[in-house]
């Protein structure tokens, strides 16, 4: 707890209030997108195997330039189509893992060439490995 009647700390707590502004969606939310054309994309980009279906292709398929999609997902979830990509195979992944899934089967069924990948993608977004992520789950309950 910081205390506001010390100038350093009163500081300090405006500092983080202002870092915690920027930081961005909570890595454990995905941001849908809201406009028709960009919602069927994000269908075609969940359903795509990674590395395939590149943007380019995407945005024919639902009738627009490949810039202008990026632009309009980025506008409506403030992601790129590849790290909205990205998070929702992360977040399947999660969702397998707390029904009980071990880590292989649940990186496999999310889109991930091994379990290794998976884990070195969800450390990167949410600092930790699935392992210690569910351990400390339980050790909160």
């Amino acid at each position: 707890m910081l205390d506001e009647r010390n100038e350093t700390e009163a500081a300090m707590s405006r500092l983080l209030v202002a870092e915690l502004g920027l930081a961005g969606p909570p890595p454990f939310t995905l941001p849908q997108p809201t406009s028709e054309v960009t919602v069927r994309a994000a269908r075609l980009i969940t359903c795509a195997a990674p590395g395939t279906g590149n943007l380019a292709s995407v945005a024919r398929i639902v009738g627009i330039g490949a810039r202008t999609l990026e632009r309009r997902f980025r506008a409506e979830t403030g992601l790129t189509p590849g790290r909205w990509q990205q998070q929702a195979r992360l977040l399947k992944g999660l969702e397998l893992i707390a029904s009980g899934a071990q880590v292989k089967t649940a990186a496999a069924d999310a889109g991930f060439a091994s379990a290794s990948a998976y884990i070195a993608a969800f450390r990167q977004s949410f600092g930790t490995t699935p392992a210690r992520y569910f351990k400390v789950q339980a050790s909160s309950l």
